[in-house]
């Protein structure tokens, strides 16, 4: 596996979702993450860049040691977790769907092929 993926910060990690979905044999609208989805990782991503601002309350090693949220805001956050619920119900259900489905169409090719190592 790429090691620039072994990360928790969302626009890579949705990026990449985004290349894997476009190599896909997919009608061309379903080859994305959706519009409204990606509304909502762009607003996660600029929340949480780093991938550890709701996880620590300190950021950093030494004496580039900082606050996670510096700055606290007041939000809905019934509403805003209930819209993230969604959005991870949908790429773990909807995409993931695609994706598996790929990989049994390779691991049959692999074993059309007699190249299968399981």
């Amino acid at each position: 596996m790429d090691k620039r993926l072994h990360t928790h910060n969302i626009r890579k990690l949705a990026d990449c979702l985004n290349r894997y979905l476009a190599l896909l044999d997919l009608p061309k609208v379903e080859q994305r993450i959706d519009p409204g989805s990606w509304s909502q990782l762009k607003w996660l991503d600029s929340e949480d860049a780093s991938g550890e601002t709701y996880r620590y309350a300190v950021v950093g090693h030494g004496t580039g040691r900082a606050p996670a949220r510096p700055v606290q805001q007041n939000v809905n956050f019934y509403e805003q977790v209930n819209e993230l619920h969604k959005l991870a119900h949908l790429l773990w259900g909807g995409y993931s769907a695609h994706l598996g489905e790929y990989e049994n169409w390779q691991i049959e090719y692999m074993e059309a092929m007699g190249t299968a190592g399981y």
